[in-house]
């Protein structure tokens, strides 16, 4: 009964445990290639998969073409992983209304990777403290960690993804 509710989401965002429970797919496969999960999705425009201490990856489809990419993790102490998961889903969703809605960060691949490094921030922000919902940081501490991001080696840098039509 779930997947039909998938079936009908624009945005799903999934955990390496639900690829295996539901999918049977292990998550090595889904980070390297999240467009194998999106390819099982294909009325969701942009789907996210998570996996924990492994990073996130994401396979976004719009009229510009597919993005995809990979998210390393932030490095944090982790205390408690309670409700990363939603934090990563609230950070991402707060990217996509600052963005101006879902199409308009589909067409943006930087915006987009943008969005999913937010995202990756807001999630590791809530596993250094206990519990879920008084783990969730603030908007300055997210934007804090965000900018940590700009250091990776090789990162920002890069020429975003082509996209493939």
């Amino acid at each position: 009964e779930i997947l039909a509710f998938l079936d009908a989401a624009d945005i799903v965002k999934i955990s390496d445990a639900d690829l295996e429970f539901l999918y049977d797919m292990q998550f090595v496969t889904a980070l390297l290639n999240p467009c194998t999960v999106a390819d099982r999705l294909p009325n969701a425009p942009a789907v996210l998969v998570t996996a924990g201490e492994e990073g996130a990856a994401y396979c976004c489809r719009s009229t510009k073409g597919e993005h995809t990419g990979f998210v390393p993790v932030f490095k944090v102490d982790v205390v408690d992983t309670t409700g990363a998961g939603d934090a990563f889903t609230a950070g991402f969703v707060y990217k996509l209304v600052e963005a101006g809605g879902l199409d308009r960060l589909l067409s943006d691949p930087r915006a987009l990777k943008e969005a999913v490094v937010f995202a990756a921030a807001t999630g590791a922000l809530t596993c250094t403290k206990p519990g879920a919902i008084a783990a969730q940081p603030s908007l300055k501490q997210v934007q804090a960690l965000f900018d940590e991001s700009k250091e990776w080696y090789n990162f920002w840098e890069a020429q975003p993804e082509e996209a493939r039509r």
